[in-house]
């Protein structure tokens, strides 16, 4: 039987389509055909799409948890806990997510008939506001999660089905028998957490592949969270982000992630903890660099989708780095290649720059025109689109990671994290 998941997907989807169930996210299960490979794609899969759109909150309201029928948080725990050890971090960022939407008041269940009392809609406020670092993480581990999946499809007895697992019938429990480190007084907090911010960290199972302040921050707050740091704390944390705007901004968050964890591994290899002024200059987010690590890593086969309102955003763009520029236009699905816009200097790659304006903003058809944007991108590396509909965007971002795409947003009013 094949473990390749978009083939498990799409037979999944005929079944259901057959059974006339396949947007039913209680009733789908009811169809006797589904293989246990085919189930465990599914969940999975379902909670990465909804991840990626809004968090663990989001299997609430799409009603794919129902408390005393499919209890799909459980089943989806169970299924990531049997195979934890393909990558613990995946694994309880993901059982993490699954124990918040169990611990949601059952009337947060999309189809309760009454609504959320005063004191639950606070309860519940206080449960997202302690545990929404956990949709950061995933978000920005997104490319992880979705080679953790593919581990778990790929090892998974084809004839153990999920839902027969005795876990799935339990309550989901995160960073179970983990002892929470102790915060020490001297100038690191946590010395025996590691988190790589720049290239000095490169070989550290958790390390930076980017410079932006969000991707930093998350990224020690996913080593808080899985060394057992309490979650308070963890929360706390991620909440107090200095903003990005200017250079002592950048200052203060490199400062705060330093004092927090060891930097780089630079204390466990040299007894000191990492400098802030090398760490200050190798992390900066400003848009020329972006465009010119992201020139790097489309020299090494990789591929963009980068979103923003003007050029200006972007530094100037790429012409102002030296870098091709070619125009493409949207014309119902076609998207010729019309104009050279400047010279790139030797062996510079070429961007495509596509003006969104008339991008399609509703969801079906934005969805269409981002599938045929992602490919325009795979075909030529780096696409960045100017002025896209916010709808566009959604759906490049969802779209992007499974059609093996980076997406990049500067929009400053961004959804997401």
């Amino acid at each position: 039987m094949t473990r390749d998941v978009q083939s498990l997907l799409d037979s999944a989807f005929a079944k259901l389509e057959a059974a006339e169930v396949e947007l039913d996210h209680r009733r789908r299960w009811e169809v006797g055909e589904l293989t246990p490979l085919e189930k465990v794609a599914l969940i999975l899969n379902d909670l990465f799409c909804e991840a990626q759109r809004g968090g663990f909150d989001y299997w609430l309201q799409r009603r794919y948890c129902a408390k005393g029928y499919v209890e799909l948080q459980r089943v989806a725990a169970a299924i990531v806990g049997r195979h934890r050890e393909l990558d613990p971090l995946a694994a309880e960022v993901i059982l993490g997510m699954c124990e918040a939407v169990e611990l949601a008041p059952a009337s947060y269940d999309a189809d309760h008939p009454d609504d959320p009392s005063e004191a639950e809609e606070e309860a519940y406020q206080a449960l997202c506001d302690g545990r929404r670092f956990l949709d950061a993480i995933y978000y920005q581990l997104s490319r992880r999660m979705l080679r953790f999946n593919e581990r778990v499809v790929a090892a998974w007895d084809e004839a153990q089905d999920p839902f027969a697992l005795p876990a799935a019938s339990a309550p989901p429990v995160a960073r179970a028998g983990l002892t929470p480190p102790e915060p020490e007084q001297g100038p690191v907090r946590y010395p025996t957490i590691q988190v790589g911010l720049t290239q000095a960290g490169a070989d550290l199972e958790l390390c930076a592949k980017g410079i932006q302040a969000s991707e930093l921050w998350t990224l020690v707050t996913a080593g808080l969270y899985a060394a057992g740091v309490p979650l308070a704390e963890v929360a706390e944390f991620h909440g107090s982000q200095p903003s990005a705007s200017g250079e002592d901004d950048k200052a203060a968050l490199v400062a705060r992630c330093c004092a927090t964890v060891d930097v780089d591994g630079t204390l466990a290899r040299t007894g000191q903890p990492a400098d802030l002024a090398r760490v200050t200059e190798a992390v900066t987010w400003t848009p020329d660099w972006m465009l010119k690590e992201i020139a790097k890593e489309v020299r090494q086969g990789l591929s963009f989708v980068i979103t923003s309102p003007d050029l200006d955003e972007l530094g100037g763009g790429p012409r102002a780095l030296g870098f091709g520029l070619k125009r493409v236009e949207w014309g119902q699905g076609a998207l010729p290649l019309v104009d050279q816009a400047g010279e790139p200097e030797r062996d510079a790659p070429t961007f495509l720059l596509l003006q969104g304006h008339g991008l399609p903003a509703e969801r079906d058809p934005s969805r269409a025109a981002a599938r045929e944007l992602l490919t325009l991108a795979r075909e030529h590396g780096a696409l960045i689109v100017l002025g896209a509909p916010e709808p566009m965007r959604v759906s490049l971002g969802f779209l992007a990671d499974m059609g093996g795409v980076n997406f990049v947003n500067q929009h400053p009013d961004s959804w997401g994290f």
